[in-house]
């Protein structure tokens, strides 16, 4: 190509231009730099480059500052996050237990902190949803405000049964409908808390701790509402609905509370309680054409076993559904195939709580007043007056004539006298002073969370610690515990090989000897049984009894039939005739049992020493459980020392010897300590 002559070359790039537009060449309109060359090219130096390096380092100095406030505000959010969501995840833990346990007060405290650490958290999470990787940490806390107030609508849900509860007795639909709107709500909570965990499975420092938390509180709502489908199913099924309430008199104590002397049919119809039948125990067995062995301490009073006496496991659940049992098989029930859906055991003291809130029932035909002072007594009295031989549906008529009074003064409670109420008789429950069973196993599984099954506690495989239970069992000797005044002092050393000795001492004070009654004032007749752990020894008991029980029938004969629940206690029963008292397995115990009578106005002490073969676990940090399972209707006086093993003291009393007592004892008492070592 040949080459163009320079005259063709402007400076000023024109080759685009207005028609008739001329061009100066001498290039005016953009004249080169002074001192350069003409003829030189422009060039664009280096200036701008400079200045974008300038300003990218500049930019990449405050993005890394940026990364590091960034990166030091979420390590302190997520410092933050881990301590708060512990605290959420206790706060949920309890509110959940406190809701099975239908205490209001501290549901709403639980969800209160809840709500603090949670807002605390939100405001700081705001900025964070910029972040792409934390865009649902606010949508997370949101979805926990949401659970909380569903969690107070259910506890509201609760505390409005407190006070339409008594609505089942006295008609109306009000507390089948406050049931069905409980339930939808825990429907509710589940649904939210499944959600709740989809977005926790994300972020690791939130599912440490709080994930497990809200599963725990949705596991405790899915329990409930599961229980309360079947509560409206019982109470919504075609035809009639019988519930046994089992009236027990701690005057005359048994294994699993007092003697039944009086029970009720309740009996439901369309959800509401159509009819109250008060009946004698002995009105049923006295038409029970089965003959069955009674328990063997038994056979010198009675000659065949029956409901009456059917409160004869420590294990509430095994005697309700022993006593159910007999019921059932009794032609006053059978002909009519009745059968009891559940069972509640209460003692005398819940009717003096009752009394105590409707103030005094006057019985005119009886010419009594009764209030929470002279209830038993004056029940008692006439009761006794009657005569046992009288075992009939006459023989209790002052209950029948007192039931519908009593349910007549509840129902005309104010709302806030119901609750508290409603609240005393979840303090008694508490107390083993209410008891229930259930054939439903959803509602079984219900109260035995609660606590109120009054179940034996179940030692885990893994456990390192000591049990005990102390039952008594009055044997025809009248209505003394009434005034039995029972101390119990355990001393347990813990040696260097992790074995248990116990030392054991059993006082009780017989008070009816100024009581005009005879039935105050008669020898308390007590067959004592201690519950020990599996596998335990006795090696020495003092203070007990002799007892010579002669049966009343021959069992060989007879067509009598062994009951197979008590054929599998007895069937371990091994006599310690140098001891004077039996030892055998039951509710997965080891018992040591005999005899221990109390005249009125003497004192008994009962001194035994007893180990288990079991060891406990030995090490710094290890933890030791001591578990008393209290009897239902007996107040004891309480007193627990433990001696820990030789280089070892207890971290809860920084000593090698730990000490407790008490008053007034839970249904249950678990005291947790902490081996550590002793320095020396």
């Amino acid at each position: 190509m040949k080459p163009l002559s320079r005259k063709n070359v402007n400076r000023i790039l024109s080759d685009i231009r207005r028609p008739g537009k001329k061009i100066s060449r001498t290039g005016k309109a953009f004249s080169p730099r002074i001192g350069e060359d003409s003829r030189k090219p422009f060039l664009i130096r280096n200036g701008f480059p400079n200045f974008f390096k300038k300003a990218s380092v500049g930019v990449l100095i405050t993005v890394i500052i940026l990364i590091v406030a960034v990166s030091f505000y979420l390590w302190v959010f997520k410092a933050e996050v881990t301590g708060a969501t512990y605290i959420i995840y206790e706060d949920f833990k309890s509110a959940g237990r406190n809701l099975l346990n239908l205490d209001n007060d501290s549901v709403s405290n639980s969800l209160e902190n809840v709500d603090l650490q949670v807002n605390n958290l939100s405001n700081k999470a705001g900025i964070l949803s910029i972040i792409p990787a934390f865009k649902q940490i606010p949508e997370i806390f949101s979805t926990i405000k949401r659970l909380t107030t569903l969690l107070r609508d259910v506890n509201s849900n609760v505390a409005d049964l407190k006070s339409k509860g008594l609505g089942i007795i006295s008609g109306g639909g009000e507390f089948l409908g406050a049931l069905k709107d409980l339930r939808r709500n825990i429907a509710s909570i589940n649904e939210i808390s499944l959600e709740l965990r989809n977005k926790l499975s994300d972020f690791e420092v939130l599912s440490a701790n709080s994930d497990s938390g809200y599963i725990a509180v949705s596991t405790d709502m899915m329990r409930l509402g599961e229980s309360l489908d079947s509560i409206v199913s019982i109470l919504e099924k075609p035809g009639k609905t019988h519930f046994l309430v089992l009236f027990e008199n701690p005057s005359e104590i048994r294994p699993a509370g007092g003697f039944v002397g009086s029970y009720a049919d309740v009996i439901f119809e369309n959800g509401v309680v159509q009819e109250i039948d008060v009946n004698d125990i002995y009105y049923p067995d006295k038409f029970l054409d089965i003959k069955v062995i009674p328990p063997k301490e038994l056979h010198g009073m009675t000659r065949s076993w029956g409901a009456r006496d059917a409160n004869w496991f420590f294990n509430f659940p095994d005697s309700a559904k022993k006593i159910v049992e007999f019921l059932e098989a009794s032609p006053v029930y059978a002909k009519e195939k009745v059968k009891f859906d559940g069972v509640a055991a209460v003692n005398v003291r819940i009717i003096e709580d009752i009394l105590r809130f409707t103030g005094p029932v006057d019985l005119p035909d009886y010419k009594l007043t009764l209030d929470d002072t002279n209830f038993l007594r004056e029940v008692q009295r006439e009761i006794e007056s009657m005569g046992s031989s009288r075992a009939g549906k006459d023989r209790k008529q002052i209950l029948k004539a007192i039931t519908p009074k009593l349910v007549h003064a509840l129902s005309g409670l104010h709302d806030s006298e119901k609750r508290q109420l409603a609240d005393n008789l979840i303090y008694r429950a508490s107390n083993k002073d209410i008891k229930f069973y259930f054939k439903d196993e959803k509602l079984q599984n219900l109260v035995s969370a609660a606590g109120v099954a009054g179940e034996v506690f179940q030692i885990p495989a893994s456990f390192s610690g000591d049990y005990l239970a102390v039952v008594d069992a009055n044997v025809a000797g009248g209505k003394s515990d009434a005034f039995i005044k029972q101390k119990i002092q355990v001393v347990s050393r813990v040696d260097s090989g992790g074995v248990l000795n116990n030392n054991l001492v059993v006082t009780r004070v017989h008070n009816g000897q100024d009581e005009p009654e005879k039935w105050y004032k008669a020898t308390n007749v007590n067959f004592i049984k201690v519950f020990a752990l599996p596998d335990s020894k006795l090696m020495a008991l003092t203070g007990n009894s002799q007892k010579i029980v002669n049966a009343l029938a021959d069992y060989k004969k007879g067509a009598y039939t062994a009951d197979a629940d008590l054929g599998l206690i007895e069937g371990t029963a091994n006599v310690l005739k140098e001891f004077k008292a039996v030892s055998y397995e039951e509710s997965g115990k080891t018992v040591f049992a005999t005899w221990f009578n109390v005249a009125a106005g003497k004192t008994g002490e009962l001194n035994l020493t007893y180990g288990s073969a079991r060891k406990a676990l030995l090490k710094p940090g290890a933890n030791y459980v001591f578990v008393f399972d209290k009897q239902s209707g007996v107040e004891s006086e309480f007193e627990y020392t433990v001696e820990a093993p030789s280089g070892f003291k207890w971290a809860e009393s920084g000593d090698s010897i730990y000490h407790y007592k008490t008053t007034s004892l839970p249904a249950r008492l678990m005291i947790n300590l902490t081996l550590t070592s002793d320095g020396n």
